[in-house]
């Protein structure tokens, strides 16, 4: 048995984590690595049995059933097109506004988020259609990367969103209640990058190319009846959540149901698409599982050795104002960010950072709203912010340069974004204690 103190435990185990990641190891098998050494190592006797009631435990959960689901319905989406009607639509209606096609790509992925829960799916579905047309149309290079880049942030924070899922069964908080939760910040936040990119283009309107056509009040009805399909999918599975007629994982089963419907409406199914979806969703959920894995053996050595307790003794004891431990641990999850992805991120300080939050009186709710908008910075910032990632593979010839520039903005939106929730968490929770009362 090894004896650290909480804090230089959390130390060594992302130092090996870090370095087995930098050495080129996939983040899922690194962290199963880690988690199994770390179960070995540091407690007073091996945790083998733990171990593997921890690995059955993780996968079956009927609450993160609705994971794998809401990734199908997103690669039915996706690959029936549905994504290129959304965007379709609010090109006609939007592309007139200052900023152009820009605007257009924040209004598309906050449509898009709300249907796959996904900011990678966000930023590649609607990234593979914009990057082309706003490429041959003259856009500056940073606007149109940043654009997309931010507005794929969205996936993660405008429900239904994969890491509230997470953030929820591992916090033991209510994912309904977090869905609520996330709509005003998601809404907020993509109106904020819209006034960004507002300012920006008139200020240097040599950015934007002029409009070289007025989309008429026929052409936009057009465009909205192809898109209604996948706007009614989003009200019935957000709106049977939120009504209480179903579950997260029923809504999710729904949607994904819903999904297929469409693409058989409109003539787009094919028995060879479902099986790439199927695929396609065993591969996403197969990285996200082996994530899961690793995380919560982690997880599950730092509860057997109390860490949680134990660090929030510690910090309680130093007499630190509880927002100064909000901002050192905001600043934590962005330096985090710059080497492992979000999600393993979550996964493993959730059950530290929930017993310290609650200990100082934060509503776990609202906590997770700012976990998820900490997260988002993490996929803007580089070396590893996978939306850069997303871009790159899509537009190949692009300067990583004026991807990176064009979204560094966004990570100051979203930073102050969670200084305006800290000053007004009603804002987050305005919604679910709405609902409570209801």
């Amino acid at each position: 048995m090894i004896e650290l103190s909480p804090g230089a435990t959390l130390l060594v185990v992302f130092a090996a984590v870090l370095m087995t990641v930098m050495a080129g190891m996939r983040i899922g098998f690194s962290l199963m690595l880690i988690g199994v050494i770390s179960l070995v190592v540091f407690p007073s006797r091996p945790l083998f049995l733990p171990m593997a009631e921890t690995g059955w435990n993780v996968l079956n959960s009927f609450v993160l059933t609705a994971v794998p689901l809401f990734i199908f319905m997103g690669h039915i989406l996706a690959r029936g097109r549905i994504s290129e009607e959304l965007y379709g639509a609010t090109e006609k209606w939007l592309s007139g506004l200052p900023g152009g096609l820009a605007n257009v790509n924040i209004v598309s992925s906050a449509i898009f988020a709300a249907l796959s829960g996904s900011s990678l799916a966000t930023t590649a579905g609607i990234g593979s259609i914009a990057i082309p047309a706003m490429n041959e149309r003259g856009y500056n290079p940073r606007l149109t990367y940043g654009s997309l880049g931010a507005g794929g942030t969205l996936g993660i924070l405008i429900p239904p969103s994969i890491p509230m899922i997470l953030y929820g069964f591992i916090a033991n908080v209510s994912i309904g209640s977090l869905f609520l939760a996330g709509v005003v910040p998601g809404i907020l936040m993509a109106l904020a990058f819209m006034a960004f990119i507002t300012g920006w283009t008139l200020k240097s309107p040599s950015i934007v190319p002029a409009l070289d056509h007025a989309p008429s009040w026929t052409e936009r009805l057009l465009v909205l009846r192809d898109a209604a399909p996948a706007l009614m999918l989003v009200i019935l599975v957000l709106g049977s959540i939120y009504a209480g007629i179903a579950t997260p994982t029923e809504a999710a089963a729904l949607g994904a149901f819903g999904a297929l419907l469409i693409t058989i409406f409109k003539r787009r199914f094919s028995w060879r698409g479902f099986k790439d979806n199927l695929r396609d969703t065993a591969l996403t959920m197969g990285m996200i599982g082996l994530i899961m894995q690793g995380a919560m053996m982690i997880a599950w050595t730092f509860h057997v050795l109390q860490v949680p307790n134990q660090l929030t003794e510690t910090i309680a004891a130093s007499g630190l104002n509880r927002y100064v431990v909000l901002g050192v641990i905001v600043l934590l999850l962005y330096v985090l960010g710059c080497f492992i992805d979000g999600i393993s991120i979550l996964l493993i300080l959730t059950p530290v950072l929930v017993p310290v939050m609650a200990a100082f009186g934060f509503d776990l709710v609202w906590f997770g709203i700012i976990l998820v908008v900490s997260i988002e910075v993490s996929l803007l910032t580089p070396p590893v912010g996978m939306n850069l990632f997303i871009l790159k593979g899509i537009a190949p010839d692009a300067s990583m340069e004026d991807i990176i520039m064009g979204a560094l903005p966004y990570v100051v939106i979203l930073t102050l974004g969670i200084v305006v929730l800290t000053i007004w968490p009603s804002l987050a929770l305005w919604l679910p204690e709405l609902a409570k009362r209801n």
